[in-house]
């Protein structure tokens, strides 16, 4: 993932406080350090699932995304569900 530092000044000049600004770059630091660890689980592993690799590609692509809406994110959701269904489904 990319960091867009411009997004800061933005912050600052619609009025954001420091206290909001921090916590809103603590959030994002905390979502690319868990597709990190996705990703490192996923490398790790010498035959990784179908859908760890796809969930994984749809997470990042989403993360990514400067324009993505809460839309996108309900999407993202019921992907990551239906993958998590066959996951399970063929593991059974």
């Amino acid at each position: 993932a990319e960091s867009n530092n411009s997004d800061v000044f933005e912050y600052l000049e619609n009025g954001f406080d420091t206290d909001t600004l921090e916590g809103i770059q603590s959030s994002n630091t905390d979502v690319i350090a868990n597709i990190e660890m996705l990703y490192q689980l996923a490398t790790g592993i010498n035959e990784p699932a179908r859908e760890l690799v796809e969930g994984l590609k749809l997470v990042t692509e989403f993360v990514q995304d400067e324009n993505a809406t809460q839309e996108d994110y309900k999407a993202l959701e019921r992907k990551l569900n239906d993958l998590k269904a066959s996951y399970y489904s063929l593991s059974k």
